[in-house]
């Protein structure tokens, strides 16, 4: 969906709290600023006391440092409260998690379901598995928006339906 300005799909700008901190985009309490990992990277950074990148702390989680778990953990449980939002609007079959995070995989995969499932409009244990909603970590986690973009064109010269 590209919508009528081509502001469509940016899922990250919803609103959750008028009142909450700046975001990029000039509104105030978008999921964008509770869900992005700023804030984390900064708290590792001050836990190692040196400069990190998501992909460190990824790293680090998946060797099994319980700091970098927490950190991941905790992006994914505040994501998923995001997507639950988006779930009840939307009602997807699929939705794939890309970016750095998604390469610890359950790490962030495990507590973003649990927080969708909690907020979102449907529950799992309310409509047969065919209808469920599936959560999966990308392949991709360095190109995810390119791969996006290829479908995008290809749906738009009738090469995906």
């Amino acid at each position: 969906m590209r919508g009528v300005s081509g502001g469509a799909g940016e899922f990250g700008h919803v609103v959750l709290d008028p009142d909450g901190p700046p975001c990029r985009c000039g509104n105030r309490g978008c999921i964008e600023v509770y869900a992005s990992f700023r804030g984390p990277l900064e708290e590792a950074e001050r836990h190692f006391g040196r400069s990190l990148r998501i992909t460190d702390v990824a790293e680090m989680a998946i060797a099994g440092d319980p700091f970098c778990i927490e950190l991941v953990q905790r992006a994914g449980s505040i994501g998923g409260h995001g997507l639950g939002i988006i779930g009840s609007v939307l009602n997807p079959p699929l939705v794939v998690v890309s970016g750095r995070l998604a390469m610890t995989g359950d790490i962030l995969i495990a507590p973003l379901a649990e927080s969708f499932e909690r907020h979102t409009l449907i529950k799992r244990a309310d409509v047969p598995e065919a209808t469920r909603t599936i959560i999966r970590a990308s392949q991709f986690t360095d190109n995810g928006a390119c791969i996006g973009a290829v479908g995008l064109v290809l749906r738009h010269h009738g090469q995906l339906n």
